[in-house]
């Protein structure tokens, strides 16, 4: 009986992400305010003028400028040096994978609105596509656990999860690539198979061509073949062989980046433009103020970064954040077992690698979205403890609170005439 209750819940939790996500590629202003224009002046220039763009050397789109400025479809009639960092195509240091797969899209429809709306439903669908392979991959840790597969929906299900990935950015193709990388992890530890070992070289390349921060992957496969190489389960020359292959794929982007920066990656010349924007006041990161940007990180989870701001003083979402952030920090201290430590690795690294820039670079911007690509491997491993009843119970209550957070948003902003005066 529980079991026929989960598998109605999870189908319920699936017509949610789906419906959700596609009002959200609707109803969302154009541009979203988190990057969005920045991402399609990127997919623009490779489609159109078939190169990446140059950062500091490519400003905005007129294009991008007219849906900002409020023209469109008439010409942009503002003043470009009073856009600020909005003037630059920005996202150009970005490593190019999910903008040359976006690019076909960018051709379906004859106007703008059409070709955004192509754009976001082709990232949407790379997150339902994460979706899908975390139901495989919990299918196959938990085959007959299906509460494990709700405890997962209910991460998915996240307002800011769904909204982020409903937009045009990288975000979704990094956390399918992030997922798809663990999912080899896991497969290498029962299947001792070369194949799989050439698989994850060229997952790790491709994930951090789709975005740099993903880098940490690579601590973990670092790990992973140190641990077989002394195990003898792997030979020296296949390690160098496989990081060569890494490297090999991702050298024409280090390259690109050598010739127009006189470096591997254009982060550097990134943090420096985007400072004064970013940081106006210069404001010094001490290592003091680590457990407040971790906190921050937290805070930022679940509710969408861009409405945060108008809702800070509502105990319903504080409450609810509260619950599933408990829920999470409840999972790493649960796993005992070494090759469990792998599952919680994604979210862990994540935050410690943005913590640490905040620090090193002064850069203030600890978000809960930038660990959205480890979150469903840290959902997927909260199935091992979902065989109770009060896991079960949990479950369903982590559900109300989503739905709670629906409610409020779609009645504040989703179906609120003054929606785009929020922005």
């Amino acid at each position: 009986m529980a079991d026929k209750a989960g598998k109605i819940i999870a189908l319920v939790q699936l017509l949610l992400i789906v419906s959700l996500g596609l009002f959200s590629v609707i109803r969302l202003p154009k541009w979203n305010p988190i990057d969005e224009g920045a991402h399609f002046d990127y997919i623009q220039t490779v489609a159109q003028e078939k190169r990446m763009p140059v950062l500091g050397l490519d400003f905005s789109s007129q294009e991008f400028l007219q849906i900002k400025n409020g023209d469109y479809p008439n010409p942009y009639t503002g003043n470009l040096e009073s856009e600020g960092l909005g003037k630059y195509a920005y996202e150009a240091f970005q490593p190019p994978l999910y903008y040359l797969l976006a690019a076909p899209a960018y051709f379906v429809g004859n106007n703008l609105p059409a070709k955004i709306s192509a754009l976001r439903i082709g990232t949407f669908l790379i997150y339902l596509a994460a979706v899908g392979l975390s139901i495989k991959f919990i299918n196959q840790v938990y085959p007959k656990n299906i509460w494990a597969r709700v405890w997962a929906l209910n991460y998915f299900l996240w307002p800011g999860m769904v909204i982020r990935n409903s937009v045009i950015s990288n975000a979704s193709l990094e956390m399918f690539m992030a997922l798809g990388f663990v999912y080899l992890i896991w497969q290498t530890e029962s299947q001792d198979k070369p194949r799989l070992q050439l698989k994850l070289a060229v997952v790790l390349a491709m994930g951090i061509l789709t975005k740099f921060t993903l880098i940490y992957l690579a601590v973990i496969w670092g790990a992973v073949l140190f641990r077989n190489l002394r195990a003898g389960k792997i030979k020296f020359r296949r390690v160098v062989l496989l990081i060569g292959l890494t490297g090999g794929l991702m050298a024409g982007w280090m390259g690109f980046n050598y010739k127009h920066y006189g470096s591997l990656t254009a982060n550097k010349q990134a943090l420096a433009m985007q400072q004064p924007f970013v940081n106006p006041q210069n404001i010094k990161t001490e290592f003091r103020q680590v457990p407040q940007l971790i906190i921050k990180s937290m805070e930022t989870l679940i509710w969408p970064e861009e409405w945060r701001m108008h809702l800070t003083t509502n105990k319903s979402i504080a409450g609810i954040n509260i619950m599933f952030l408990m829920a999470m920090v409840i999972a790493p201290l649960m796993v005992t077992q070494k090759k469990s430590l792998i599952w919680v690795a994604p979210v862990l690294l994540g935050l410690a690698t943005q913590t640490i820039s905040a620090v090193i670079y002064d850069w203030p911007l600890n978000l809960g979205r930038y660990l959205y690509s480890g979150i469903p491997t840290l959902a997927i491993v909260m199935g091992r403890y979902c065989k109770t009843r009060v896991a079960r119970i949990s479950g369903v209550v982590l559900l109300g609170g989503n739905l709670i957070l629906w409610m409020m948003l779609l009645r504040w902003y989703y179906f609120n005439p003054l929606f785009i005066s929020y922005f």
